[in-house]
């Protein structure tokens, strides 16, 4: 029985922060060691850079008054060299670093992502909330949200200490220009708390921008333009488009012309409190109180702490907003799920049983399958027929394990398919799917992700194309099996029936399977040809135990048995024959379809 998926709440920033943090350590514990000591060393380097600019200063004042020999400047001049020298050295090897801990945590976050995504059951992937969370939790990996927080963990700490030192130093000449330093930057320290909430608060409210790029994919798509010329509703489309991003636009536009009015004020502020910095420490130098190093100093140290109180701001908010928005990822991450079987399914020996299986699609209170009783012997055919949302495909994903039954219980061998580990239960089925993927790939790996063991046994590829029909097909291309298929990267574009077959082919490699499933991927071929498809599968199939989908009552009549389902109930099984002797529903439909196999 399946249990409901709760999405764990989402954690608070602090939280977020430190799993962060363990990431980093868990994945580049020596770049995070050596991060740590550099960002020691280069938050103290602007205090050195000012303390070397007044000697430097000092030095070239006396040795232009006489009171000092070149020789002892030389040593003044090479301070100042050696401490801009450290600080690009440092800078450089900083930046090797955090490369390697930006592309270690990306590997690792791709990698968990990953991970968690083929352990949520599938049919969780139908309720929007957890679509949403999984779409935004790789989203925030894509955006490169994640880089950014490393980053502001080293550069937040460093911009510290360099305030903390380079107001040490500012205090050792006056302490009113102490005073000065930091009434000029708390305008902005105000101003820019106050936006980046607002700021936040805005983009996690706002119409989500995907809806926005899905509007103008549909506008530039080539599947959706045959439709719009045809049909003449690309004006109405685009008209939509226009409102959703202009939505989009005039909230972002009405938060810039305010933040440009806050950021006038702050730097008339900072400009105003920069030039008084500048005559107070005139007036300490004509007094005596300090040298005119110092001034000089004074001059480098006031612009030192408004840009990087400035960068600091900055940083802040941005370390408070991505947080909170790689909230999403552990969101996603935090995700229970089920535990895996503890049997291995090592092949399927006797019936596959269902009992009084019933299933609904998360958020939805309607029965898609409705208290279904149904045996599939080893090694029979089944045909499941039925009008389309019948409950064909979601029936068979149940068989399948991919998804979990509301009520009742499904047994391979006697034994459920819960009990099963999912992975050996897939080893041992294959599956063609109606909406297959045209995998804008090589020829070969079109057919070769079927078994990827086999994808350079030639042997092997040529025999499936053979049963398939395919080989004619894949002699024309250019570079035969090697050839790239699709017009997205400049390949061959096959025609509908072609990738059909190139599907089939995929599902039929496998030779090791137990369970064969065809799921109407012939639903756009003729009732002939699918017919025919039909039959050369189900002789492929060998004695395997087979399941054929299908709406078209023509093709089902090829196998052992068939399943009519309706609104999610079986309502007659049996041969062909059987079936039509009794009159009853599948015979009605059968007899009005067979003019199209006339």
């Amino acid at each position: 029985m399946r249990n409901k998926l709760k999405l764990p709440s989402t954690p608070g920033r602090w939280q977020v922060f430190g799993r962060v943090i363990q990431l980093m350590w868990r994945h580049a514990p020596g770049a995070l060691a050596f991060m740590a000591v550099s960002t020691v060393v280069t938050g103290l380097m602007p205090a050195l850079v000012t303390i070397a600019w007044k000697q430097l200063l000092d030095g070239a004042y006396f040795l232009y008054n006489h009171h000092h020999q070149l020789v002892d400047y030389s040593w003044n001049v090479a301070l100042f060299v050696a401490v801009l020298l450290v600080q690009e050295v440092t800078r450089s090897a900083e930046n090797i670093f955090a490369l390697r801990i930006r592309e270690a945590i990306k590997m690792s976050l791709l990698t968990e992502l990953h991970k968690k995504t083929t352990q949520i059951p599938l049919e969780y992937y139908e309720d929007p909330e957890l679509f949403n969370t999984v779409h935004r939790a790789s989203e925030v990996i894509g955006s490169g949200r994640f880089t950014r927080v490393i980053d502001k963990i080293y550069s937040i700490p460093s911009t510290i200490l360099t305030l903390v030192s380079t107001t040490a130093v500012l205090a050792v000449f006056s302490p009113w220009l102490v005073l000065l330093a930091l009434l000029s930057v708390l305008p902005a320290g105000v101003a820019r708390f106050l936006r980046g909430e607002r700021f936040y608060y805005l983009q996690m409210l706002r119409t989500p921008k995907r809806r926005v790029d899905y509007l103008w994919s549909l506008l530039t798509s080539r599947e959706s333009v045959r439709e719009m010329r045809l049909y003449g509703f690309s004006e109405y489309l685009q008209g939509k488009w226009q409102h959703e991003r202009d939505s989009l636009q005039d909230e972002e536009w009405a938060f810039t012309q305010r933040s440009g009015i806050i950021q006038a004020f702050i730097d008339l502020s900072r400009i105003a409190a920069y030039g008084i910095g500048i005559a107070l420490a005139a007036v300490l130098m004509v007094q005596g109180n300090i040298s005119p190093g110092a001034f000089g100093a004074v001059i480098i140290a006031l612009q030192t702490i408004q840009s990087t109180f400035t960068t600091f701001l900055i940083d802040l908010a941005s370390l408070h907003n991505n947080l909170g928005r790689i909230a999403q990822f552990f969101v996603c991450l935090d995700i229970q799920t089920h535990d895996n079987g503890e049997h291995t399914f090592l092949g399927l020996t006797g019936d596959i049983t269902l009992q009084n299986i019933s299933f609904s699609y998360p958020g939805s209170e309607r029965l898609a399958i409705d208290g279904v009783n149904l045996t599939i012997k080893s090694g029979e055919k089944v045909a499941l027929v039925g009008e389309n949302g019948a409950g064909k495909t979601t029936l068979v994903k149940l068989i399948m394990g991919m998804y979990q039954p509301v009520y009742g219980s499904i047994a391979y061998n006697d034994i459920p398919v819960a009990s099963y580990q999912p992975r050996s239960l897939w080893n041992k089925t294959s599956a063609v799917y109606q909406d297959f993927t045209h995998y804008q790939l090589r020829m070969r790996e079109n057919i070769g992700f079927g078994d990827v063991n086999l994808l350079t046994n030639e042997t092997a590829l040529n025999d499936v194309l053979k049963e398939v029909g395919l080989e004619e097909v894949v002699a024309r291309l250019p570079q035969g099996l090697d050839s790239q298929l699709g017009t997205q990267f400049g390949g061959t574009e096959l025609s509908g029936g072609e990738w059909q077959r190139v599907a089939i082919a995929r599902g039929m490699l496998r030779s090791d399977v137990d369970l064969l499933i065809l799921d109407e991927p012939t639903a756009s071929l003729d009732p002939k040809t699918e017919a025919e498809v039909f039959r050369r599968f189900l002789e492929m199939s060998g004695g395997k135990t087979t399941i054929v989908i299908s709406h078209r009552m023509g093709s089902a009549k090829l196998a052992d048995r068939i399943v009519l389902l309706s609104k999610g109930r079986v309502v007659e099984e049996g041969t062909h024959a059987e079936l039509m002797q009794r009159s009853g529903e599948y015979a009605k439909l059968y007899t009005l379809q067979a003019q199209w196999y006339a």
